[in-house]
């Protein structure tokens, strides 16, 4: 089977949501889809719309290096003061930066789990980005964690990770 274009995922993801549940089993059916890659397109979708889906697919375009630079900086300095006490890792690549926590590990040792994910998504034909926060789920895979509103200042995905109302960050 070919691989799906950016429209066809975005047409199967609006199909899922206007259809429910019964529409999500029957696309996978009747397409021959993976369901935990068309949930994936649909969470995308729903916390980023089309933009959220684009940056789903891979060779996704790169953020200007000042505003990945801003936002591991601003990360690094917000998760200091807001837990003292933990050691981060924060590291970023061409539109991602990722955060990770040093833990003890049952040896002794110490280890790096990661936390979150935030994904810049730029739009066309417009100056300024968002933001989409990512969880990592046990899979190890990222999936798309969807936030009250659109993310446009990194305090937000920090409020987001405090509350955890869904227990995905401090598991």
């Amino acid at each position: 089977m070919q691989p799906l274009s950016l429209k066809q995922k975005l047409d199967f993801a609006r199909e899922a949501i206007r259809g429910g549940h019964a529409s999500f089993e029957a696309l996978c059916e009747q397409h021959g889809l993976d369901s935990e890659e068309l949930a994936l397109w649909l969470e995308a979708y729903k916390a980023g719309g089309e933009p959220g889906l684009r940056i789903t697919e891979l060779g996704t375009t790169d953020a200007p290096e000042s505003v990945m630079r801003e936002a591991a900086s601003y990360l690094e300095k917000s998760l200091a003061s807001l837990y003292p006490d933990r050691l981060f890792d924060v590291s970023r690549g061409a539109n991602v930066v990722t955060v990770s926590i040093w833990e003890k590990t049952f040896g002794g040792g110490d280890q790096l789990r990661p936390v979150f994910q935030v994904r810049h998504v730029s739009e066309p034909g417009h100056t300024k980005g968002f933001w989409l926060l990512y969880w990592q789920r046990i899979n190890r895979k990222w999936w798309p964690y969807r936030t009250r509103r659109r993310v446009t200042h990194l305090g937000l995905v920090l409020r987001e990770i405090q509350e955890d109302t869904h227990g995905c960050f401090w598991t």
